[in-house]
């Protein structure tokens, strides 16, 4: 376990080692990377897998439908609220999106980033293949997550309809100049 790992389950967080993606071969072998270059970038794609493997719906405190993922340097400063959690999964469900993340800057509508995001766990699981099977079709580099997500939400009028933006307050940067209202 990592120093960091070692802290968080210190702090009272449940630490996961993965060793390996379910589909780490498929992109990996295929395009000549080492499977260790973005295994943390990817894992996030198997967060499906991850918890069927780990039983992680078994707690009836758990949400038995959504994800909230953030990276390991997203901090929040305040405390997140169950109605807000609620809001998220709500706006999700009413546009029919499977995923939902972030603008990078101000309040451009270009979604690149997938640092903060919900994501509708058994909808991507269904989704998840073809996503794949996409980035590999285009070539798309196994060294980040962003551009696989993005060029497959923009390549059809369907596939634009399962991706939603979170709020910008979720995903916004102290050294940018507007403030979330």
């Amino acid at each position: 376990l990592s120093p960091i790992g070692a802290w968080a389950e210190q702090q009272g967080a449940t630490v996961i080692t993965v060793p390996k993606l379910s589909f780490q071969d498929s992109i990996y072998t295929s395009n000549g990377i080492q499977e260790q270059v973005a295994m943390g970038v990817f894992m996030r794609m198997d967060i499906p897998q991850i918890i069927e493997q780990y039983s992680l719906y078994d707690d009836p405190n758990i949400c038995q439908r959504h994800v909230l993922f953030t990276d390991a340097d997203v901090v929040f400063p305040s405390p997140i609220s169950h109605d807000e959690l609620n809001k998220l999964k709500y706006d999700m469900s009413s546009t029919g999106a499977i995923l939902s993340y972030g603008r990078e800057y101000h309040v451009a509508p270009t979604i690149i980033n997938t640092g903060v995001m919900v994501m509708d766990v058994p909808r991507f699981a269904e989704e998840w293949p073809s996503i794949l099977r996409f980035g590999q079709s285009k070539n798309l580099s196994p060294l980040r997550n962003q551009p696989w997500l993005n060029s497959y939400f923009e390549s059809t009028e369907v596939n634009k309809r399962k991706r939603a933006l979170l709020p910008l307050h979720w995903n916004w940067k102290a050294y940018w100049r507007l403030e979330p209202s």
